[in-house]
């Protein structure tokens, strides 16, 4: 089976692009893309856990962003924010 991988990084809004998964990270609290993805997921009535350092999950944005699917990887807190 052949496999593929188109990975392109843009400067822009990212909630303009259609994409099939936008990476984001979570450091333990919401800030700025994080945040407004997380907002817009919540309204739209999709409830999931944030994941913890070194954990990820992918969620099914279900038409509320471009992008089919967000996949949030946690990281540590940041610091001096």
């Amino acid at each position: 089976m052949n496999r593929s991988l188109k990975l392109s990084i843009v400067s822009g809004d990212a909630f303009s692009f259609e994409s099939d998964v936008l990476v984001l990270k979570h450091a333990q609290s919401l800030y700025g893309l994080d945040r407004a993805a997380h907002a817009k997921l919540q309204n739209h009535g999709i409830k999931f856990e944030l994941p913890y350092i070194n954990k990820d999950i992918i969620v099914d944005t279900h038409g509320a962003l471009r992008s089919s699917k967000i996949l949030f990887i946690g990281v540590k807190p940041l610091t001096g924010c």
